[in-house]
């Protein structure tokens, strides 16, 4: 397998789900718990986000472990956009936009995971920039998610069948429609509608209102969406069975 064949996906379902998958989750979930165990001080993760665990001011000895461990499941994040658009079968442009999205995505988790400096302490030249590329991480993978996602349905009613799956658009719909929903949620709280107060009051009061509770969450969804992409993505042709 080639450097330049793996970083454009073309990789087989073996190698993806019992190779890629499990170092993606070794790296990330693993040094983060590491770090959560070298911590000097207690680590809520509903309350307090990722990125407190990479800020040299909030973990002065220990810090360079996820930075190092986020930034290489990002390097192993980047072959799924091309795996996904390989198994597509299709020059669509939602598919390469979705692709294009994705790779931003793992893009900016490498850079943010390596540019730590704290929002309002620390000492870089652009001392929000981590925040910056930790937002438009998460954008990335979003969208890049739902643009597959909306090609797949999209197909599938056209079609009936082919190349995408029924399991393989229910259980993407089952990643992607809760983060459509909470997402419509946030942003009708938002408007601040006088009948909405008592319940928005109640919720700022709950961890569902804090960043780090929805980046675990959306971590994980990630990698749900990278094994069902894995397992149930169809294989092409010209590779025979994987």
């Amino acid at each position: 397998m080639s450097i330049v064949g793996f970083f454009t996906g073309d990789l087989s379902r073996r190698t993806t789900l019992f190779v890629v998958i499990p170092l993606i989750v070794i790296f990330f979930f693993g040094s983060l718990a590491l770090a959560v165990a070298l911590l000097p001080q207690a680590y809520d993760w509903r309350m307090m986000s990722i990125s407190q665990l990479l800020y040299p001011r909030v973990n002065p000895q220990f810090h360079f472990i996820p930075a190092m461990g986020i930034a290489m499941a990002g390097v192993l994040l980047l072959p799924f956009a091309g795996y996904v658009k390989r198994r597509l079968g299709a020059d669509s442009p939602v598919v390469r936009t979705g692709a294009a999205f994705f790779t931003g995505g793992a893009i900016c988790l490498i850079l943010a995971s390596l540019i730590t400096s704290h929002p309002l302490h620390g000492r870089a030249a652009v001392p929000k920039l981590h925040e910056v590329l930790g937002r438009a991480a998460g954008v990335g993978f979003v969208l890049g998610i739902l643009l597959f996602e909306f090609y797949a349905l999209r197909h599938r009613c056209r079609a009936g069948g082919g190349l995408v799956s029924r399991r393989l658009v229910v259980w993407w719909s089952l990643i992607t429609w809760p983060a459509i929903v909470l997402l419509m949620l946030r942003l009708i709280i938002g408007v601040h509608f006088q009948v909405l107060e008592p319940f928005t009051r109640s919720l700022k009061q709950s961890a569902i209102w804090h960043l780090g509770f929805w980046e675990w969450i959306g971590s994980v969804a990630v990698i749900a969406f990278l094994v069902v992409s894995a397992w149930l993505l169809p294989v092409p042709d010209r590779n025979g069975a994987a």
